[in-house]
């Protein structure tokens, strides 16, 4: 499933190079007009991004399926690790969103392409609407609360929705993980 939203945000992206051009969605995406300042904010946001998504892809993943597995074989019944892991899902995604922004560095990078989504839907009404859709979709079931609220929050005043959504997607994303972490434990505990 990864894959699959991986190509997808690939070719939203070439897309939005070829409606705006590279030089404009990049004055979007980084939130600047001064082409000196623009270099400057894409090497440091590239470089934390890459770092981010090292610990969010792999450390992350791996610490979580530990978890779900080291409780698995300890007896605890599925609601209960789901329970447990929607807590550290949750406070995981609170610490990316602290980190976001007190740094006002944009590590996860869903701030820029909430902006330009954003565009998108204003120059292309139905592009921009189905774009926006994937990607809610891709954070609530792959990359997580913090993230989605990241996406979202330019469009969403009220903190208390921002908290609803957060502890929704939080807890919503763990359920399938779980359900996969612990079927490879059960799968795996009849070989051994």
């Amino acid at each position: 499933m990864y894959w699959i939203f991986l190509i997808i945000t690939i070719i939203v992206i070439i897309a939005t190079f070829l409606l705006f051009g590279v030089k404009k969605f990049l004055k979007i995406f980084f939130l600047s007009n001064k082409d000196d300042e623009l270099v400057g904010k894409m090497a440091i946001t590239g470089a934390v991004a890459i770092l981010y998504s090292i610990y969010h892809y792999m450390i992350a993943m791996v610490i979580a399926a530990t978890i779900v597995i080291s409780l698995k074989s300890l007896g605890y019944s599925f609601w209960i690790i789901v329970i447990i892991m929607w807590t550290l899902n949750a406070l995981n995604g609170l610490l990316v969103l602290i980190i976001s922004y007190k740094s006002d560095i944009d590590l996860t990078l869903y701030a820029g392409l909430a902006r330009i989504v954003d565009v998108l839907t204003t120059k292309k009404n139905i592009l921009g609407i189905l774009t926006e859709i994937f990607f809610v979709i891709k954070l609530i079931i792959w990359d997580g609360p913090g993230e989605l609220v990241i996406f979202l929050r330019p469009k969403i005043r009220s903190k208390k929705l921002v908290i609803i959504i957060f502890l929704f997607a939080a807890g919503f994303q763990m359920i399938p993980w779980v359900l996969i972490y612990s079927k490879s434990y059960d799968s795996l505990t009849r070989f051994f």
